[in-house]
């Protein structure tokens, strides 16, 4: 194989969370791979999750570009991070993430680096997105915008003009995880609006539930919750959620309610029978029970005779409700193939690859 010219670094970096850079970090690493580049991924710093205190999606990126998890990632931060990080020497964490930069550099013809959950995240110590891509050679900042709405707008073009204002080397954007029916919209009327404003928008790529939509097992994961049965080989956790719904109302209103949804979570308090009874009337994904309530017997088994896995948790319905909207759905081993055909149909690659090469 010919020796291929080497790449600037790419940093993906977004706005808001879950915004599907891994989706699409893969989705270019292949295609490149492809077309003959040695790629690698770094994760500079990832986030540990669930029971097991791990990022799930390094072993996996580990496996999709034959590479040691800690090369992937070198450093590790809790969901609470602030007294972790405070009590680091940042001068020295800043080396030992450029080594392991710099190793991936010297050994491939480009490297892939995924920033964490937002672009200012880690900005209370030097660590955001910019601070980082500016530490790995100037890496070009390649933005992945969600897009569901009019709204999302804004974040597209703050995100331009704070990695800008701090020195950055902003590329331009992908808009993801986009609403079929808007497609035709953004493309017609959005993408002239940010080109007029200098923001290059180098892919518009379609919302993909198998890539967007969380499992049973990401949201226990989350909540840190376990079955209320011992035998989880009779659930399907890998199930996905199309919705959340919390169960707060009588068990009469909330049957017409619940019908109007598939593939559901419910959250309700343990103490709530009538609610869970009547949501196993209902196409279901799940049940979450709040409050460190233990349901009735009577409730278990019917929720097993159902095969509706069901979890229990210590906190109140609000606050479960928000930790739940937070899941990110994890990138799975068998969605790189999708990951390759969502990259290869709606970003421009060769556009990409000029930029990265000038």
């Amino acid at each position: 194989m010919a020796t291929m010219k080497q790449l600037t670094s790419i940093y993906l970096s977004s706005a808001i969370p879950k915004s599907g850079k891994t989706e699409i970090g893969v989705g270019i690493g292949l295609k490149l791979q492809e077309m003959g580049y040695k790629v690698t991924y770094f994760k500079p710093i990832g986030i540990r999750k669930g029971k097991d205190h791990v990022d799930p999606e390094v072993e996996i990126l580990a496996n999709i570009f034959e590479q040691d998890q800690s090369d992937v990632c070198p450093f590790f931060i809790d969901p609470i991070y602030f007294e972790e990080l405070k009590s680091q020497d940042i001068g020295s964490l800043k080396e030992k993430l450029y080594n392991a930069y710099k190793h991936l550099k010297d050994n491939s013809d480009i490297v892939i680096i995924e920033g964490t959950k937002k672009v200012n995240q880690l900005i209370s110590f030097n660590l955001d997105d910019v601070k980082l891509s500016r530490l790995f050679d100037e890496s070009k900042i390649l933005a992945v915008n969600p897009f569901n709405n009019d709204l999302d707008i804004a974040d597209v073009i703050m995100q331009k003009e704070y990695v800008e204002g701090k020195g950055g080397m902003y590329i331009g954007c992908i808009l993801n995880h986009v609403p079929k029916i808007m497609v035709t919209r953004v493309k017609q009327e959005f993408v002239p609006f940010l080109d007029s404003m200098n923001i290059k928008v180098l892919g518009i790529v379609k919302r993909e539930e198998r890539l967007s939509a969380p499992t049973f097992r990401e949201i226990m994961n989350t909540l840190n919750a376990k079955l209320l049965d011992d035998d989880p080989s009779s659930y399907d956790l890998d199930v996905l959620v199309d919705n959340v719904l919390v169960g707060a109302m009588s068990a009469h209103s909330a049957l017409s309610y619940l019908r109007k949804s598939r593939n559901k979570v419910i959250i309700t308090g343990g103490d709530r029978a009538d609610i869970v009874v009547t949501a196993l009337e209902t196409d279901l994904a799940g049940i979450v029970l709040t409050g460190n309530l233990y349901p009735d017997l009577r409730v278990i088994s019917a929720a097993k005779e159902k095969n509706v896995p069901m979890v229990m948790v210590p906190y109140d319905t609000y606050t479960t409700a928000s930790r739940v909207n937070e899941t990110v759905a994890e990138l799975q081993i068998n969605e790189r193939g999708l990951c390759k055909e969502l990259v290869e149909e709606h970003v421009d690659l060769q556009e990409l690859l000029r930029i990265l090469d000038g």
